[in-house]
């Protein structure tokens, strides 16, 4: 027997101390709940155990916000200025308020504080570099960001813009890419309309073509009893980009941490009770620190040593050049299987790109992707010679807590302090309809006879497609929203007529509405 599955959740927007300093897991590193940062006028704001179901803001966490969170001092005009500061982890207040220094309470996030308590707890895996959440995410698929070290930008060059323009490219591929060279299967399982690994150019081919590898986050339960799950599995939550994040599972600080940790228990829970349980190994992952405090210095990083060819696609561009050779705020890991033993703490240097590193090694697949997963830490050499056995247990469930629109109970949201940052909104938006603009353009090729490998090649090359993008004529938040909402409607018919193509023929004047 041995590890023939391994999946991935890959959650939003969370420190490590942030959700497990009041965890009473003995033994952690950098967890003592007795610190604070500077907050107005002199004064001092501790941390404390008091994070609401819904943070009362959502705190800075751009390149340039994350910077000064660690360092507290401006960067210098040379590309070598970080060696030059001295890092203090004292900047979170400023950047993102006093709820930067509020810790969620094992009561808030039962299931997760349950399985880091059972399983094995990683306390020195940093993001893999300081800033949001897309480029952070492209160090779980690719090893690398291609360059892009802030949220993207938006589509404000519609008229010159081309379908290579819309998409996030890598040198030397994806995981995905590997997985296939090797025989090996994979899925994504996601909660948006649009999974946000669609951003990668090669995959919104795939997301029209193959709908059997692009499955909706509520169809995982199921696969899972059935025994229905490939080799590798990517899990993202609902992000509800539509609602600004309030009425996802993400765990975004604009949604709630009940929703989020309900959705690590349905996870887990459907994994434990599968056939599939002893042959599996499930990491829980936050992309990124999302502005909360955490008190572990990030390390050097070995930068990915790949083109950047995604720099110019972010809507700030960090000045002086970052080199991509420190680690991000350290995030929490949790790591789900009856491989590894109870209740044990990894204190290797870990990032997104050991996620690459121990597929690589757990399936004997040759090479790497980029410098950064080829040095980053496995997980491999911590795993048991046999399953242990494990009795799946109802895991507990977290209070509903309802919020007002202003905040949790009746509180005013504080204001965010930065003036430089990407409100995340904003950045998530112009993400996302740069993927239904991939998407549609997808689905446009498809239908006029372009088959899925050709589009696939196309994109690889870095080819443009000469045929007209139907990107949306603005940037105004609510226009992409109807844009994204729009694409997702076309791929809902243009599903239903693949599966059903007599009845959908009725369909075909909705399907190619403008």
């Amino acid at each position: 027997m041995a590890i023939e599955h391994i999946l991935v959740l890959m959650l939003e927007n969370r420190s490590f101390n942030h959700m497990l300093t009041y965890s009473g897991i003995a033994g952690l590193a950098g967890n003592s709940p007795l610190k604070s940062n500077p907050g107005p006028n002199g004064s001092f704001v501790a941390m404390s155990s008091t994070a609401p179901d819904r943070a009362r803001s959502d705190p800075g966490h751009e390149f340039e916000d994350v910077d000064w969170q660690i360092y507290r001092s401006p960067r210098g005009v040379s590309a070598g200025a970080n060696a030059t500061r001295p890092i203090t982890l004292t900047g979170f207040v400023d950047r993102s308020g006093p709820s930067a220094m509020e810790c969620a309470s094992p009561a808030r996030i039962p299931a997760f504080t349950h399985l880091a308590r059972e399983f094995l707890v990683c306390d020195h895996w940093f993001s893999s570099l300081p800033g949001p959440t897309w480029p952070n995410r492209f160090f779980v698929h690719a090893g690398s960001s291609g360059g892009l070290a802030n949220s993207p930008g938006d589509l404000t060059t519609i008229g010159s813009m081309t379908f290579s323009d819309l998409g996030f490219s890598f040198e030397h591929g994806t995981l995905f890419d590997a997985l296939e060279r090797e025989g090996r299967s994979w899925r994504v399982y996601h909660g948006d309309h649009f999974p946000q690994v669609c951003a990668i150019d090669t995959l919104p081919s795939v997301f029209v073509t193959s709908p059997g590898q692009f499955r909706s986050q509520s169809e995982f339960v199921a696969d899972a009893n059935s025994g229905d799950l490939p080799h590798y599995t990517f899990i993202e939550p609902d992000y509800s980009i539509l609602s600004s994040f309030r009425l996802g599972n993400s765990q975004h600080p604009s949604g709630t941490l009940a929703s989020g940790d309900a959705l690590i228990a349905s996870v887990t829970q459907a994994l434990m009770n599968s056939p599939l349980w002893e042959e599996s190994l499930l990491f829980i992952l936050y992309d990124e620190h999302g502005g909360f405090y955490d008190q572990m210095e990030p390390p050097m990083a070995p930068p990915p040593a790949d083109l950047p060819l995604n720099s110019g696609k972010a809507k700030n561009v960090p000045t002086p050049e970052y080199r991509f050779d420190t680690y991000g705020i350290r995030i929490p890991a949790v790591v789900v299987s009856p491989w590894v033993p109870a209740g044990k703490i990894v204190p290797d240097v870990l990032d997104h790109a050991s996620v690459i590193r121990t597929v690589f090694d757990v399936f004997a697949m040759k090479g790497h992707l980029t410098e950064r997963d080829r040095t980053a830490g496995s997980l491999k050499k911590y795993f048991l010679a046999a399953p242990r056995t494990v009795v799946p247990l109802e895991l507990p469930q977290a209070p509903s807590v309802e919020a007002t629109p202003d905040g949790l109970d009746g509180t005013v949201d504080t204001p965010r302090s930065s003036a430089m940052e990407l409100p995340y909104d904003e950045g998530a938006l112009a993400g996302f309809t740069r993927i239904a603009a991939s998407v549609d353009h997808a689905l446009n090729q498809y239908r006029t006879g372009m088959d899925a490998s050709k589009l696939d090649s196309i994109a690889r090359e870095g080819r443009d497609l000469t045929e007209p993008l139907n990107l949306p004529v603005t940037t105004d938040p609510q226009a992409q929203r109807n844009y994204i909402a729009k694409v997702a409607a076309k791929v809902s018919i243009h599903r239903l007529k693949e599966l059903t193509p007599m009845a959908g023929s009725s369909s075909s004047a909705e399907f190619d509405e403008r």
